[in-house]
Formats: C-alpha cells, structure tokens, sequence
C-alpha cells in the first residue's frame, strides 16, 4: 500500500508540476505534507458539500436558471432554430462551462476576465504537450494559454 501511495503522489506531483506549473519543490512539499489519503479525502469533501451536501440545491437552482436562461437566449436569437442544430462541442465549450463557472464561482470571474474559456480550453488542448514536457518554444501558445488562465483565477 505504501508503494501505490508514492506512485500516485509522485504521478500527482508530476502533473501538477508540468501541467499547471507549479515549481517541483512546492509540489513535492505538498504532496508530501498532505498525502494521498489527505488530497483524496479534502477532494471528495469538497465535491460532496458542493454536489450532495445543503448547499447543492443553491448550486443546482442556479445552474438550472442560467442554462435555462442561455438556450432561451439562443432560441429567440435564432443561434437555436427549430431543428436544434447547433455545434455541441462549442456549446458545452462556451454556453455549458460558463454556466457552470457562474453557478460555482459567482460571475466575477468572468466578468473580469471574459476570454477565461477561451484559454482554459486552449490549454486543454496543450495539456498533452505539457504531460510529454514539449518546450514551450515549440508550443508557446500553449504556455501562453495556461499562463492567462491562472492569472485569471489569481485576479478573481
């Protein structure tokens, strides 16, 4: 058991550190520190006070609301005709996430920086790249993505 905890902390490490780019020796401190059971246990805490605990049905009201709201917005605009051909992947890319941001996260967000999607998604696509370590001169836009994505976070 031992041995499969410091697999998967190290793997964690690794992910963290070249795909989100925190620094080796802040990712290893940390999962060193909080261990596997500890990351696993505040993880689930957290989606289950969000998804299942009494703050749920604040988060599922809102998500309705606003989903409800952006497909009505988009049927009277005509972005949505009566044959519902619509692109799903931008869809859920754009209409669903931003619902979903709002609903968790309150709409400061995005309000303060609304390309937010467009670079969560562009780094997304890089995340690849980043788990293979590609230098970032072959792949900038990608480091460049990811970069604008956390500042956005760290300005919110």
């Amino acid at each position: 058991m031992k041995e499969n905890t410091m697999i998967t902390q190290h793997l964690a490490s690794y992910l963290v550190h070249h795909a989100f780019g925190m620094s080796k020796s802040v990712a290893s401190e940390y999962f060193t520190k909080c261990g596997e059971l500890a990351m696993h246990k505040a993880s689930h805490e957290i989606n289950h006070r969000l998804l299942l605990g009494p703050n749920s049905k604040g988060f599922a009201s809102r998500f309705q609301v606003m989903l409800t709201r952006t497909i009505v917005e988009k049927r009277n605009s005509n972005i949505i005709g009566d044959s519902w051909e619509v692109d799903l992947l931008n869809f859920f890319h754009y209409d669903v996430a931003k619902v979903v941001v709002d609903a968790m996260f309150g709409k400061s967000l995005l309000r303060m920086s609304p390309n937010f999607l467009t670079d969560f998604w562009n780094f997304d696509a890089y995340l690849i790249a980043f788990m293979l370590r590609i230098p970032r001169f072959l792949v900038p836009e990608g480091f460049a993505s990811r970069q604008r994505a956390v500042n956005a976070v760290r300005i919110w």
